[in-house]
């Protein structure tokens, strides 16, 4: 009993370092590259807003509707029912995404009448999803998010996902995106 009470903690604690180390890595890269961002999405005189922004980047992760999920994803028990651990990550991912909106998916109406917008078959029939435009100070913790992850740049990171994103991305959001990470990132 208190081996499984030291596991179960301890996987509570990588869970806890991992996030913040994400966020600090997020801050970091708004103390590196973030004024450029802000010129490069014309909307200067910012830089107190996304700095609040980059400092409560991802607080809902620490939150009950997200944290198990993430642990079970990341941190994962040997015990646990991988079904289970699945379920819990899809809901706290879903969650995240709509209460976060830095994440493309967080302005994606979905809804099950057209507004002369895309659409989607699924098993239950059609669904039509509107992308929504981002607003540039969305955009911009969004870039420090994409600039925190140590393996990539944002430009590498959005030319590997481009597809996915002129889905979901509203027309204007998606140019303005690969005009920015061209802009400060190279081709």
């Amino acid at each position: 009993m208190a081996d499984e009470m030291f596991r179960f903690q301890s996987k509570d604690k990588a869970t806890l370092e991992y996030t913040d180390g994400h966020i600090q890595r997020v801050n970091k890269a708004y103390a590196k590259y973030g004024k450029q961002i802000l010129e490069a999405l014309n909307i200067p005189g910012s830089e107190k807003e996304l700095y609040t922004r980059c400092i409560n980047h991802d607080k809902s992760k620490y939150s009950e509707d997200e944290f198990i999920g993430y642990r079970m994803h990341f941190s994962p028990k040997k015990d646990e029912d991988e079904e289970a651990a699945e379920k819990e990550w899809v809901k706290a991912w879903n969650h995240h995404q709509k209460s976060n909106d830095h994440h493309p998916e967080f302005w994606v109406l979905l809804d099950d009448e057209s507004h002369g917008t895309e659409k989607t078959s699924t098993k239950a029939g059609v669904v039509h999803y509107t992308p929504i435009e981002m607003p540039k100070i969305a955009l911009a913790e969004m870039l420090c998010d994409w600039a925190s992850f140590t393996n990539s740049t944002p430009r590498i990171w959005f030319k590997k996902c481009m597809q996915y994103y002129a889905q979901i991305m509203h027309p204007a959001t998606f140019k303005l995106v690969d005009r920015v990470t061209k802009t400060i990132w190279g081709e």
